[in-house]
């Protein structure tokens, strides 16, 4: 016997259309008049579905809308996250190779710390710790992410632990994945020869057209922008690697997407089979304070060009995990101090470890298992979008206890919620019709 699945949700769309998703598959449907009247009215008769009306039934139960009658879905979703949360088949280090930045974004969460570098023993510690922690539980890929600050200020740096990485990974036969969040200002011919025969991903933000972007994304200690030499690297960039992906990121305030004319004119020469935008509030600027629309027609005008944009994305269950939130991850600073967050402060007093010479991490265990094992908030267990939810953060858990209002839908309704996303994915043709 089978049932209708607790975590569907049907949402008015337009012209008598509703839009069907289901957030633990990450199903978008198309729902015709016809077609949502029959759903609603054999929702609870799900064997006559199979009877009357095959081609549904045959639809839904494909893509996870129709369930075994047996099945505690909720638990189903509870085990997943854990199992997610819990895996060895991956292991993430992040690097800080400084602290230190040639920009001064007036939002930047994090303390620039002039001159700061991870010195020869830290690296040959990295080094050393991948074939430790190997040794206690392979791992099948790693993934080498350098954060900072701005990363390739310490380009050598960076260099030497991708040659150790890479080192490590062909003697254990480790799939090996780098990647790099930059402001892409200082990117040069030496990182790009390194980088050639790598898998690699980078994040690269932007603040808006030229004129916009330069006010905010300027040198430190100058009225210099950034906008025109972001642009030429990026070029340089897909021009000299082959094997890539690229997230051009938009930190928006209300007024960041206005010329999305100039914008999307300027990234046109990249590859959308490799190349994407990701749009991110900034997190100063208050929710309420953002025109949805704005970026809907930003989205759309995108989405003509060929490009696939996320906002606030409603993500399939088994990819929905924080970075922060695994276990086989560790944020490792310039300094040797071993964090778990990167949106959070990295003073020697939040610290959940320290890397030692012998290239063990010696973990604070008790606050390692104070974060991991945290409880799933009351309020988000009746909820039908948390197996998709990305708001969910043991880092704001930790802080503030139990919560008491959605960090995710504090001004942007359920209905909104997957109506955006529904036509992102309508827009970029993902979308089943039925």
């Amino acid at each position: 016997m089978e049932k209708y699945s607790d975590y569907n949700i049907i949402v008015p769309f337009t012209d008598g259309y509703n839009i069907l998703y289901n957030s633990v598959s990450g199903y978008y449907c198309l729902l015709n008049p016809s077609t949502s009247e029959i759903i609603s009215a054999y929702k609870h008769k799900i064997p006559d579905l199979a009877v009357d009306h095959p081609d549904i039934y045959q639809n839904l139960l494909q893509n996870g809308s129709i369930v075994p009658e047996s099945l505690d879905e909720f638990q189903m979703v509870e085990t997943i996250k854990f199992e997610r949360r819990f895996s060895s088949q991956q292991y993430e280090i992040i690097v800080n190779p400084t602290m230190d930045c040639n920009l001064g974004c007036w939002y930047c969460y994090e303390s620039h710390l002039p001159g700061s570098e991870i010195d020869d023993r830290t690296v040959q510690n990295i080094i050393r710790h991948l074939y430790v922690k190997y040794g206690q539980n392979p791992f099948k890929t790693l993934v080498v992410s350098f954060f900072g600050g701005e990363p390739l200020l310490r380009e050598k740096r960076v260099i030497e632990i991708i040659d150790g990485a890479e080192k490590f990974c062909l003697e254990n036969n480790v799939k090996l994945l780098i990647e790099f969040t930059t402001n892409c200002t200082v990117l040069t011919d030496t990182i790009l020869s390194r980088l050639q025969n790598l898998q690699v991903s980078f994040q690269i933000t932007f603040d808006g057209d030229k004129n916009k972007h330069d006010k905010t994304r300027h040198y430190k200690n100058s009225d210099q922008g950034s906008y025109d030499k972001i642009i030429a690297n990026m070029q340089r960039l897909t021009e000299a690697l082959t094997n890539y992906s690229l997230r051009v990121r938009f930190n928006c305030d209300n007024n960041t997407l206005n010329n999305k004319i100039s914008i999307l004119d300027n990234l046109d020469f990249l590859d959308r089979k490799k190349a994407y935008i990701g749009i991110h509030r900034i997190w100063q600027v208050g929710e309420e304070t953002i025109d949805k629309a704005k970026i809907l027609e930003f989205i759309q005008e995108a989405s003509q060009r060929n490009f696939r944009v996320e906002f606030m994305p409603l993500e399939r269950l088994r990819e929905n995990i924080c970075y922060a939130d695994l276990h086989n991850e560790a944020v490792i600073n310039y300094d040797g101090n071993v964090f778990k967050c990167t949106a959070r402060s990295f003073a020697d007093q939040d610290k959940y470890g320290v890397l030692t010479d012998s290239g063990h991490i010696l973990w604070n265990i008790d606050r390692i298992r104070k974060r991991m094992f945290q409880k799933t908030p009351d309020i988000c267990k009746p909820c039908k979008l948390y197996p998709s939810c990305t708001g969910i953060c043991l880092q704001h858990l930790l802080e503030v206890g139990e919560m008491q209002e959605c960090n995710y839908l504090r001004n942007i309704s359920m209905e909104e919620l997957i109506t955006i996303n529904f036509q992102m994915n309508y827009l970029q043709k993902n979308i089943q019709r039925l």
